[in-house]
């Protein structure tokens, strides 16, 4: 139902409370009048060809990053009063205009009466034809428009939303150059029909014709939101900004996108949050949106802490805030006061009492406890200390035993056969001991090309070959990353190893890497085609398209990208060796792991197909397939940087990424007659995609 407001006799401005729109009564019908003649700057034209939405928007935009955060304060806060200075002077214009066309004629005699002949009326009609016609210039008028105000919102009072929209239609094809009966009219197809495209085209007609209608802007801002084009949304809401900077909540929807949606936009958030909270201080999702910024994405915690504090004054009963508090307090070693504000949050509401919580911040209480008498809980865990230390210094003693044995036996097999006359089967023996307790001898020469292997299962994998002797290609798009894991690596081992920058969706982009290989970094031995991600955790029907073609695009497209570009090579050499990595989402599928799964699918699918084609090539062809692995940006990159929804391991122990490339190394190092052709991987408390054991580590 759409609330009635008081009859007005001014220029109706937009709302103090934080409302989405501004909604137009029947009583401001004589108002309008005066906002239209402002608004028009120019002339309507009905055969006009549309524009979108985003052509009535100017070329400037929100700054990218700030310098300095509280220069951007001053800054937009500055650029905000010049505008509204400028307004004002212009209003002060218009409204010195409006009373001097007011004002009454001097008396004089009245004019002498005309008799019009009919060319006189011609005349006539042809200076009218070509005059503007005014916006509302009859009482028939107004009241039409009043009334069909009135019955569109008595309508949807009664909750007959077509018949309201039906009323509001035929007003808009009446009076087509009437703005606000317009604008009216998207605003009750975008709120109360859900009909989010009919209201755009409206919104399209309005800002066609007033580039300036600022609750048209923060309308299609709110259309952009709910349809997820999020650079769309924040250009209208920059837009608004611009127009009327006291504009309710404008400021706190635009910092909303920019903390959530746009990466490397944090500082221009936080300060949009903080213009929002100057306005309107009682806007307690703004303290609380602030502080969670503050905590994840700038770290920093003080401020953080603030915006928390800030929130618990006006909503003392604010779990989460206390919640916040907690992290806070842990992220600065304040162990204590950590668990007070658990405490206060689980009091608030007990559902915050989940596991993983009491995980996170019941060791707390064991760190920072300063009573004599011990807990059955720090009695347990000092327990399960001296426990790892015997088993540490087991092995330890383990080892050396091994060192001391290899090298009786080393000394053993000189004697035997130094001198040329040992006995053959007791040189065999100890040989074939002596094996047993050393390292495969490293690799020389072969050259292994890994995708992704700036992080994660790349980054071990490139570790543990560099380790045992091979010559690496590394790839990926961070190429500081890459030249400090040259450099780590030529240091440590001695390794040769070439970086390219470069990614793997561009298809140019891969061939032309490739090709710039010369001499015998062309013989790729083992292409492992590693890179590859997961973005967004959402059912079906509200997944964004963006993610999607992300995965597609990595997953499967990087992959035969590559491996179109790698392979003809070895063909030609008949030898080489391919390894993709695939997941157990290759295998089985899992909720809101819609998109994901298929492409991890498609890898399972093209590795099968891959072997059946090249198998006659000499060329080996392999996959492993890894459930949860930890040290890895898998989850981070999956939740878009939200560190927080990120930690899904700290209830169970999953696998490696060093244990994934002990698996790749394992494959690597079989004989050239023997090809594994997949290794399905899980830790021992995960028995399947959708079971998994999340009882503690």
């Amino acid at each position: 139902a759409v609330e009635k407001a008081e009859p007005v006799a001014e220029e109706t401005t937009a709302p103090k409370e934080p409302v989405a729109v501004v909604e137009p009564t029947a009583a401001v019908a004589p108002a309008m009048a005066e906002e239209n003649q402002q608004l028009e700057s120019v002339e309507y034209k009905e055969d006009e060809p549309e524009k979108d939405l985003l052509d009535f928007l100017t070329e400037e935009d929100v700054p990218e990053e700030p310098a300095d955060f509280d220069d951007l304060i001053d800054e937009i806060v500055a650029e905000e009063e010049a505008a509204k200075e400028e307004k004002f002077s212009i209003k002060d214009d218009l409204e010195e205009e409006l009373f001097d066309s007011e004002k009454p004629a001097e008396e004089s005699a009245p004019p002498p009466e005309v008799t019009e002949t009919p060319a006189a009326e011609e005349s006539q009609e042809a200076v009218r034809a070509a005059a503007p016609s005014p916006v509302i210039t009859d009482r028939d008028k107004r009241d039409s428009i009043e009334e069909t105000l009135k019955k569109s919102q008595n309508a949807l009072g009664e909750g007959e939303i077509p018949a309201a929209l039906n009323i509001l239609k035929q007003g808009t094809e009446e009076y087509p150059e009437e703005l606000h009966l317009r604008y009216y009219y998207a605003y009750v197809l975008a709120n109360d029909a859900n009909q989010t495209d009919a209201a755009k085209r409206e919104l399209q007609t309005v800002l066609q014709k007033a580039p300036g209608h600022k609750d048209a802007h923060y309308l299609a801002g709110e259309i952009a939101e709910m349809q997820q084009d999020f650079p769309a949304a924040k250009k209208h809401y920059t837009q608004v900004i611009k127009l009327d900077g006291d504009y309710p909540n404008v400021h706190y929807r635009l910092a909303c996108i920019l903390a959530n949606r746009f990466t490397e936009q944090e500082e221009t958030a936080a300060a949009y949050f903080k213009i929002a909270l100057k306005r309107d201080k009682a806007n307690t999702d703004a303290l609380y949106q602030a502080a969670r910024l503050h905590e994840r994405k700038l770290n920093d915690p003080e401020r953080a802490a603030k915006y928390y504090k800030k929130l618990l004054k006006q909503e003392p009963q604010n779990a989460e805030a206390y919640l916040g508090l907690a992290r806070v307090a842990k992220s600065e070693r304040d162990y204590a006061g950590a668990m007070e504000y658990y405490k206060e949050a689980v009091d608030i509401d007990p559902n915050l009492a989940t596991e993983s919580n009491q995980r996170l911040f019941a060791p707390t209480l064991v760190i920072g406890a300063t009573s004599a008498a011990k807990s059955p809980k720090v009695a347990e865990l000092e327990a399960d200390i001296t426990r790892l230390q015997n088993k540490l210094t087991e092995m330890e003693d383990l080892l050396e035993k091994q060192k001391v044995n290899h090298e009786k036996i080393a000394g053993s097999v000189n004697k035997i056969t130094g001198n040329g006359n040992g006995n053959g089967a007791a040189k065999k023996l100890l040989t074939a001991e002596t094996d047993v307790l050393t390292l495969p001898e490293k690799e020389q020469g072969k050259v292994v090309f890994i995708t992704g292997a700036t992080s994660g299962i790349g980054r071990a994998t490139a570790e543990l070959f560099a380790r045992n002797g091979y010559r690496l290609i590394l790839t990926g798009r961070r190429t500081e990353r890459l030249e400090e894991q040259r450099e780590a690596y030529r240091d440590r081992y001695g390794t040769d190893c070439k970086i390219l920058s470069y990614d793997v969706r561009e298809p140019d982009s891969v061939k032309e890497a490739v090709h710039s290989l010369e001499g015998d970094w062309r013989n790729i031995d083992v292409l492992i085609n590693n890179a590859g991600l997961a973005k967004g955790f959402a059912p079906i029907h509200e997944g964004e398209m963006r993610h999607w073609e992300q995965m597609i695009d990595t997953n499967i497209k990087g992959l035969l990208y590559m491996t179109r570009a790698v392979t003809p090579h070895m063909a030609e050499r008949r030898g080489g060796h391919i390894i993709n990595v695939c997941s157990t989402a290759g295998h089985e599928v899992y909720p809101n792991g819609n998109v994901y799964c298929a492409t991890k699918h498609a890898v399972d699918a093209l590795t099968k197909s891959m072997r059946i084609d090249l198998y006659k090539h000499n060329i080996r062809v392999s996959q492993v397939s890894p459930g949860h692995v930890e040290e890895t940006e898998f989850a981070k990159v999956r939740f878009d940087g939200d560190e927080e929804r990120a930690k899904i391991y700290e209830d169970f122990r999953p696998l490696t990424a060093r244990d994934v490339a002990e698996a790749i190394y394992f494959m690597v190092t079989r004989p050239p007659y023997v090809n594994i052709q997949d290794i399905l991987m899980m830790g021992t408390q995960q028995a399947g995609s959708n079971f998994v054991d999340r009882s503690g580590r």
